[in-house]
C-alpha cells in the first residue's frame, strides 16, 4: 500500500483555489490570535457567495468565508509551512481527499498530475482515503443545514458584520 505523505512543496497553498472557512475554523483562528470573531474575519477572511446551478436550472447562493491570500498564496503559508498548522481550517487538514477528490475525475487527475505526494501513490490506494471524503461531504451538508436554520445569514451565525460578498461560480 502506498500512503499519502505530504512533500511540503506548498503547491496546495499557492494554487488558484480557495479555502472555505467553517464557523469552527473562524473560532479557532480567532482564539489562537486572541481576536474577536469580527477581528479574525476582517483580518483573515473574504466574504463570498458561491453561485451553484442546480440540476433543475435554478440558482442557489451559498454564503462562505474564504481564507485571504497574498501575492504568494495563503496568508498563513511561510516558506511552504503552515503558520497555523495545529489549527488548520478543515479543508486544509483534509486536502487533497475532500469529497470533490472522489467525485470530480478531472480535478483528481489535475491533482494527481501536479501533487508530488499523489504522484508517488498507486491510484488504487486512493480508496483508503474515501472516509475522509465522506466526512468532508457530511461537514459541508451540516454547514448547509446550519445556514438553512439561520435563513442563510452568515452574519447571524458568526455574530459579525460582513462586507458585501463577491459572487463566485462553481468553476472559479
Amino acid at each position: 500500500m502506498s500512503a499519502f505523505l505530504c512533500k511540503i512543496c506548498g503547491d496546495c497553498c499557492k494554487g488558484d483555489g480557495s479555502v472555505f472557512l467553517y464557523p469552527e475554523d473562524i473560532a479557532a483562528i480567532a482564539e489562537h490570535f486572541c481576536l474577536s470573531a469580527q477581528e479574525a474575519v476582517d483580518k483573515y477572511a473574504e466574504h463570498v457567495m458561491l453561485e451553484i446551478v442546480e440540476d433543475t436550472g435554478s440558482y442557489l447562493y451559498m454564503p462562505y468565508l474564504i481564507l485571504k491570500k497574498n501575492e504568494s498564496g495563503c496568508i498563513f503559508s511561510i516558506e511552504n509551512l503552515c503558520e497555523i498548522h495545529k489549527l488548520k481550517p478543515y479543508q486544509c487538514k483534509n486536502t487533497p481527499f475532500v469529497s470533490e477528490f472522489f467525485s470530480d475525475n478531472s480535478w483528481r487527475k489535475y491533482l494527481k498530475d501536479n501533487c508530488p505526494a499523489l504522484k508517488t501513490m498507486d491510484e488504487k490506494d486512493f480508496s483508503n482515503y474515501l472516509e475522509i471524503g465522506k466526512r468532508s461531504e457530511e461537514v459541508e451538508k451540516n454547514y448547509y443545514y446550519l445556514l438553512r436554520e439561520n435563513s442563510f445569514n452568515l452574519e447571524k451565525i458568526l455574530n459579525v458584520n460582513l462586507s458585501a460578498p463577491k459572487i463566485i461560480t462553481e468553476n472559479d
